[in-house]
């Protein structure tokens, strides 16, 4: 519960079961991770005693050498290896011992799962019903020889067994693709924005509630995924009449941020990731999923009604390009024939330079060559075909998609020097700070302050 005038956050997606429990051995979960609880007997606890190795759905855990059956099986559900971990919890307790007081430490071993999916978990170990196995067991068929050696290698890269981190994450939580940006500036190696994933954002009303929406380009979330898991990533406070929806690490340039033209009631929000077809069209791939972050705001009772508006007030992020397609193209085309000139040039010298001994198995190369030079002679542009890609490329401007009608749009506060937009960046900062000082001159030297000042 939120403090009075701190926001209510949100932060972790509620899943269903939210806990589960298997003789001494306790699970809860959310959408994006899983937290299992087991107690360790303090005789059988020492230093270094504890193992706990895992492959990507295989958990195996050894104390003193000797598995641990409670703890080892084949997970329900595919884990990120990389952002799992765990750790032994200590805590002093009393232990009345004949009469007399004695402190003891209560010792609990704590493992954290980070899901590659965002759903939900019916069951902490898989069910092999039937006796059908995991799904990443099953492997994929195998039309050749060739094929079958690599799905028995990808088989064992998954299935093998390696030492899981020691050590919990930092109390936030926060994955490392978005760490970076965890900081009063903005680092340099922060690599996920907002206009990296989202492709629409739209809000809409009912007498009770008030529902904003984030829409994500299924394939760039899901690349996002493979940095830090949604929960990691995704991040929302709300006020009574205010609403900020952002990327973890990326506070200073928020999703979305709202005045609210009514009040809520902050610790009734929710949130959850679903899919919609509102914006499906604006994806890469159409066919695919759409996914889409959903924050419901209940109308406080004073509220309670169709408002007028729904924010006072209201700014955005700029959201994913919807003409990088084009612009990808004619990357594409510039790369191919310049990759198709260099084999070219490979092929006619392999043929230039060759001993008399070598002919007769240069000649046999040459005709095995004769498929390939006509592939990459059909890659090759002309002088024309290349001036045109060029002229094309150089009038190439950004395009991006619409937002929220009547939201401002917010200026990275780390936008560049060559990015569209910073000249209007530059000009909205001039103005406000000409606004709050009240000058549009040059600075002067003030003695009464040591410095120069605009104030003057």
């Amino acid at each position: 519960q939120a403090a009075q005038g701190q926001p209510f956050c949100l932060r972790r997606f509620h899943a269903e079961p939210a806990r589960g429990v298997s003789g001494k051995l306790e699970w809860e979960q959310t959408m994006g991770a899983v937290t299992i609880t087991f107690p360790l007997v303090s005789d059988d606890y020492k230093d270094g005693s504890v193992d706990v190795q895992m492959s990507t759905y295989h958990l195996q855990v050894s104390l003193q050498g000797k598995k641990l059956a409670p703890l080892s099986g084949v997970l329900a559900g595919v884990v990120v290896f990389g952002k799992s971990w765990w750790e032994v919890r200590e805590e002093e307790s009393k232990l009345r011992v004949r009469g007399v007081d004695t402190s003891t430490k209560k010792r609990t071993l704590v493992i954290h799962l980070t899901k590659l999916e965002h759903k939900a978990w019916l069951q902490l170990w898989h069910s092999e019903k039937g006796e059908l196995a995991h799904p990443l067991a099953r492997g994929r068929f195998s039309w050749t020889a060739e094929m079958h050696e690599d799905v028995q290698e990808d088989q064992k890269a998954l299935s093998a067994l390696a030492p899981l981190r020691c050590g919990s994450c930092d109390g936030d939580g926060m994955g490392d693709a978005t760490r970076a940006g965890a900081r009063s500036g903005v680092a340099d190696d922060f690599v996920i924005s907002p206009d990296d994933l989202c492709v629409g954002i739209h809000a809409s009303q009912t007498e009770n509630a008030l529902v904003i929406g984030v829409h994500f380009d299924g394939e760039a979330l899901r690349v996002a995924q493979e940095r830090t898991g949604v929960e990691d990533l995704l991040a929302a406070d709300v006020w009574e009449d205010q609403l900020c929806i952002f990327l973890r690490g990326d506070e200073q340039n928020p999703i979305l941020w709202a005045r609210l033209a009514g009040r809520v009631c902050p610790e009734e929000s929710a949130w959850c990731v679903t899919t919609s077809d509102r914006f499906r069209s604006r994806q890469r791939e159409c066919g695919a999923p759409a996914p889409v972050l959903e924050v419901r705001l209940t109308k406080s009772s004073a509220s309670q009604g169709r408002w007028q508006a729904m924010f006072s007030d209201c700014w955005q992020h700029r959201l994913m390009l919807s003409n990088y397609g084009e612009l990808e193209e004619l990357r594409w085309l510039l790369d191919s024939d310049a990759a198709a000139r260099q084999a070219l040039a490979a092929i006619a010298a392999r043929g230039e330079v060759r001993t008399s001994d070598e002919a007769i198995s240069d000649d046999a190369e040459g005709a095995a060559d004769e498929p390939r030079e006509a592939e990459l002679a059909a890659a090759v542009l002309t002088d024309d075909q290349r001036d045109e890609v060029h002229r094309r490329l150089h009038a190439w401007r950004e395009e991006r998609f619409e937002g929220l009608p009547g939201a401002r749009l917010i200026q990275r506060s780390d936008m560049g020097l060559q990015e569209q937009g910073f000249a209007s960046y530059v000009s909205t900062v001039v103005s406000e700070i000409t606004q709050r000082v009240g000058c549009s001159g040059k600075a002067r030297w003030s003695a009464a302050l040591g410095r120069y000042s605009y104030i003057h």
